[in-house]
């Protein structure tokens, strides 16, 4: 099993937990969050960038993604803004997700993290 985490990660240095880890080809990431400031397009795409930079550091990309779990605390905010997540994929690619609303995530100013799983 590998430990994957990218350099300065504030989660990682403040709560020593991996950004993802990768066993037999397969690679699951933590929640990203990317940023706690602006409004839910710009979160959304801070978690994705967060998303890819682990994928990245590991040797995958986004189109190795098999799963994505999406956590929220705006559902209807986050419906709005799908496209944020829809046009970071190839057409018709959007992984099979699940979309989890939330009271809070562990940042309350977090409105959105996104976690991925990944295989090559």
């Amino acid at each position: 099993m590998r430990s994957v985490n990218v350099p300065c990660d504030a989660a990682f240095e403040r709560f020593h937990f991996d950004g993802a880890r990768e066993h037999g080809g397969l690679l699951m990431t933590s929640g990203q969050i990317g940023t706690v400031t602006g409004d839910m397009s710009t979160q959304l795409s801070a978690c994705l960038d967060a998303v890819e930079a682990v994928l990245e550091r590991a040797g995958y990309a986004l189109a190795d993604i098999i799963r994505l779990a999406i956590l929220t605390t705006d559902l209807d905010e986050f419906v709005r803004h799908w496209g944020v997540i829809r046009d970071r994929f190839a057409p018709g690619t959007v992984p099979p997700n699940t979309l989890l609303p939330l009271t809070r995530l562990a940042n309350p100013r977090s409105l959105v993290e996104i976690e991925a799983t990944a295989v090559r």
